[in-house]
């Protein structure tokens, strides 16, 4: 899977919520994920434990550049039994680098996936996922751009690392 990703620092999200509904955007729920973070060579691995019932296996590369990038992401579902024998191999492989605990609401508009995040001690995020194939990626940068012109991102700190390297 490949998306085009942005995420901001916000200090709340009072001003988001009524754009998000004023533009159409579908509130998808709120989400409560842990994500465990291993130092993996050559991109990102973690494990993630989605309400206490859905876990993936996630590896993703990308740039870490301010601004929007593209990334280049597989998942793979788990079932609950594989979660803890793959920490401990992954452990044992590269060390854990990070556990990353957050709230997520979730929005949906068009091919992206807005996050309004709140990040246990690093605070609150705007994360757009805009997901593209590769015939229609201008398509997908054009949503993404308008998406964060309407929310009035640009003003906002951009974030260019994982939530695990902050």
């Amino acid at each position: 899977m490949k998306n085009i990703e942005l995420k901001v620092q916000v200090k709340n999200f009072s001003d988001i919520v009524p754009i998000l509904k004023r533009i159409a955007a579908r509130p998808a729920g709120l989400i409560s994920q842990k994500d465990t973070y291993f130092n993996c060579p050559g991109g990102r691995m973690k494990i993630r434990e989605i309400n206490n019932r859905r876990y993936e296996l996630i590896y993703y590369r990308r740039p870490d550049i301010q601004g929007s990038k593209i990334s280049n992401c597989q998942i793979i579902k788990m079932d609950k039994k594989m979660v803890s024998e793959l920490k401990k191999i992954f452990r044992k492989l590269w060390g854990e680098k990070a556990v990353i605990i957050k709230n997520r609401r979730l929005w949906l508009l068009g091919k992206t996936r807005i996050h309004l995040d709140q990040v246990k001690g690093l605070g609150n995020y705007i994360e757009l996922e805009t997901v593209f194939n590769n015939d229609d990626h201008r398509k997908a940068m054009v949503e993404h751009r308008r998406i964060i012109s309407v929310l009035r991102l640009r003003g906002n700190k951009k974030i260019k690392e994982s939530y695990s390297d902050l």
